[in-house]
């Protein structure tokens, strides 16, 4: 399938769709249970029954119900609008937006017209944590946990990302891919998607670096991201006191502001990131332990040997 060819798969109104359009009713078609009283869970096994990745068009001219469900979805806006109502926030968006809704955030979509055409990729989070994360060349990235706990049974499941028109030729054109192999014949299927969706993942982090992630999460807002990015560029040299002055706050209310809303400290943050940069110079460079000591920011090595055991349980050789 080229991409001409998925166009007009995507512009082409679907039977369900003639209905919608006739009687303004989503057709329920996966039967959850929607009531006025309580917000429905739409479970995976009414989904994924193919495969750990699934990829729908969402169907036109009628509203979605508030739901959750027990997968994450990304929906990529591939013409048109849409907007949803999640945590209570309506987001609007529009051609190109992506929006990460984490499992148990509950949301809606509002009408929808011709020209609105989403698709919603979905992801159970055993994908995420094995095919997808493991070809991650920047898991290393803090902001890039928010991916990393999907896939984690004990976290707070109701956060959300939005990455406001990327303006990536590189993402448009791996989205377009994505979505060509999953509705074509294609050998290695299941194979190709989860690199396609890797490379993606990849992309998104590239932008979340270059500042052009806005979020609108009740857990992690916007500055706290701010912060953790600048974790990220400054870790071999960052203090509490210089990440403090940055973004004029007071250290020990930035200190309990960081414990609060990422559930972790300044030091474990800042020790966290430089053992994960540590761990990917052990296994790419030929860096004696002393250097890639002293290039993540410490100046005698007995503390980089004491702290790598804490967070791994093995010494920096043992590692390599």
């Amino acid at each position: 399938m080229n991409i001409k060819e998925l166009d007009a798969l995507l512009q082409k109104e679907e039977d369900v769709e003639t209905l919608q359009k006739r009687t303004g009713v989503s057709v329920n078609d996966l039967k959850v249970p929607f009531d006025d009283k309580l917000i429905p869970k739409v479970s995976r096994e009414l989904l994924f029954q193919e495969g750990n990745i699934i990829i729908r068009k969402h169907r036109r001219y009628a509203p979605v119900r508030m739901h959750t469900h027990d997968f994450v979805e990304m929906n990529y806006v591939y013409s048109g609008k849409c907007i949803q109502i999640i945590n209570d926030e309506r987001i609007e968006l529009s051609a190109g937006d992506i929006l990460l809704i984490d499992r148990d955030a509950p949301h809606s979509i509002e009408d929808t017209e011709k020209d609105d055409i989403i698709l919603n990729v979905l992801l159970k989070e055993e994908t995420i944590m094995t095919d997808i994360i493991s070809n991650l060349a920047n898991s290393n990235n803090l902001v890039t946990q928010f991916m990393l706990s999907a896939s984690k049974k004990n976290e707070k499941h109701d956060r959300f990302l939005i990455f406001v028109n990327p303006s990536s030729d590189v993402l448009t054109g791996l989205m377009n891919h994505l979505f060509c192999v999953y509705f074509s014949e294609y050998s290695f299927k299941k194979k190709a998607l989860n690199l396609y969706l890797s490379l993606i993942l990849i992309e998104l982090t590239n932008i979340l670096e270059k500042n052009n992630l806005q979020s609108i999460d009740k857990d992690v807002n916007q500055e706290v991201l701010s912060m953790l990015a600048y974790i990220d560029r400054h870790y071999n040299s960052v203090s509490l006191d210089d990440l403090s002055k940055t973004f004029g706050y007071n250290k020990s209310y930035l200190s309990l502001k960081l414990k609060r809303e990422t559930g972790s400290s300044f030091k474990d943050l800042l020790n966290r990131k430089k053992i994960n940069v540590a761990k990917e110079l052990l296994k790419e460079t030929n860096m004696s332990v002393e250097e890639i000591a002293l290039s993540v920011g410490y100046n005698e090595s007995s503390s980089f040997f004491k702290l790598f055991k804490k967070y791994t349980h093995m010494t920096p050789s043992e590692y390599r």
